[in-house]
């Protein structure tokens, strides 16, 4: 193609497995406004300790479906259960 003055060049694009799990892990939405917060527990089931509250309208990446409750990894790196009822899943 070098005819028109046109070179292209091919790239290589490399993404590391971590990198691709992560893009690639399912979403969910916590329900409610801004102002709401929903507790994230320690395991799955209401008498868990509660790690953190969180707002509403957060995304949040989904680790495991466990039941009635999703395992989701929070902003800060880690791991608690929030229950099915106060989220939604992301397409």
């Amino acid at each position: 193609m070098n005819a028109l003055g046109i070179f292209i060049q091919e790239r290589k694009f490399e993404v590391s497995a971590e990198q691709m799990q992560a893009a690639t892990l399912p979403k969910i939405q916590v329900t409610g406004s801004g102002s709401d917060r929903f507790e994230i527990k320690a395991g799955p089931d209401l008498a868990s300790q509660t790690l953190v509250k969180v707002p509403g309208e957060i995304e949040l990446e989904v680790v495991q479906d466990a039941g009635d409750w999703f395992k989701v990894k929070l902003l800060d790196g880690k791991e608690g259960f929030i229950s099915k009822k106060n989220a939604k899943i992301l397409k």
